[in-house]
């Protein structure tokens, strides 16, 4: 087979930028090769730093047990990030954990109670009663309580002039 001078020329142009791209590979290649520096923390920097570490995850988590939300356990959750693992960790952990699960029993109590005061119905009100149970928060278990009570008056109110009326003849 014969080749045309037009494939000749794009072989020899085609050989030379496979050249080019080679020599620059080689000559430039090797400069992305990143040395690690030597660099040296002082001691008493690296302790102050956790100090303002411990310092801000307290606050955080105080913050937290303070005022229980899920905007301020995330932020502690969020600061408990940066320290390592430790014993420090998991008594930060398990400060926030409890405060978690009170929020979720204060919201599940809520919820409860909302239900029964809607309904007014004695599954829902026994249902809100055990969830108010599982309440530490003194002053939320009272003031849910108390909610709930109202419903239960008025469900006992309910039934008892129920009793009390009589059913109609047919």
């Amino acid at each position: 087979m014969k080749s045309s001078k037009n494939e000749l020329a794009y072989f020899i142009l085609t050989l030379l930028f496979v050249g080019l791209f080679a020599g620059i590979y080689i000559l430039f290649g090797r400069q992305h090769h990143i040395t690690p520096t030597q660099t040296t923390t002082p001691v008493v920097t690296r302790q102050a730093s956790d100090q303002d570490v411990n310092q801000n995850i307290e606050k955080a988590v105080h913050q937290a047990e303070a005022n229980p939300s899920n905007d301020s356990i995330f932020a502690a959750q969020e600061a408990l990030k940066q320290l390592e693992n430790g014993e420090e960790k998991q008594a930060f952990q398990a400060r926030l954990d409890a405060v978690s699960t009170e929020l979720t029993n204060e919201t599940t109590a809520t919820t409860a109670v909302e239900t029964a005061e809607a309904s007014l119905n004695s599954n829902d009100a026994t249902t809100a009663q055990n969830a108010i149970n599982q309440l530490k928060n003194e002053g939320k278990k009272n003031d849910l309580q108390n909610r709930l009570n109202t419903v239960l008056n008025t469900i006992n109110g309910g039934a008892a002039s129920q009793a009390a009326t009589p059913a109609p003849a047919n």
